[in-house]
Formats: C-alpha cells, structure tokens, sequence
C-alpha cells in the first residue's frame, strides 16, 4: 500500500503476467474492489466512464536488440481527492 485514509487505499502492483482482469477480480474478491469497476462490485465514483486503475509503468525489451525500454507515468492528479488525510 502507498497511501491510505481509512476509506480508500492507494495501491502499487506488481505483476509479471497474469490473465485478463486478474488485478480486478483479485482484489474484488479480498473485498478491495477497484473505485468505478462496477463489474466487480467497486463503488461508483465520479468518472462514470473509467475505472481507477492505471498502468503507470510498463518495461518492454526492443525487437531490434536487448535495449530495454521503460515506460513511466504520475498518477491521475484527480485521484488525489480520494486519499487525502
């Protein structure tokens, strides 16, 4: 966990490779449904048209050489409203 007011949690994972929907339905199931993911009985939030996950880093190895390269972005500055103290 990165960061958490009681009520919301802000959550950094690490996965190599998995199954579609796999981060969404494991965390539905430990009772930690993803804010918007209503598929997984997450509660609503206020972009009706998303959920709150987002792939903030993805590493990849080129199809030219073994240069690896590494993607990186901040999260929504939104989401902020949801893990203030």
């Amino acid at each position: 966990m990165v960061k958490s007011n009681g009520t919301h949690s802000l959550l950094k994972i690490k996965i190599d490779a998995g199954k579609f929907h796999q981060i969404r339905s494991q965390l539905s199931l430990a009772g930690f449904p993803i804010l918007g993911d209503v598929k997984y009985k997450g509660p609503h939030w206020s972009d009706k048209k998303s959920i709150a996950l987002c792939a903030t880093g993805l590493s990849f190895k080129k199809t030219t050489d073994a240069k690896i390269i590494d993607l990186i972005i901040n999260i929504p500055e939104e989401w902020g409203q949801y893990i203030k103290q």
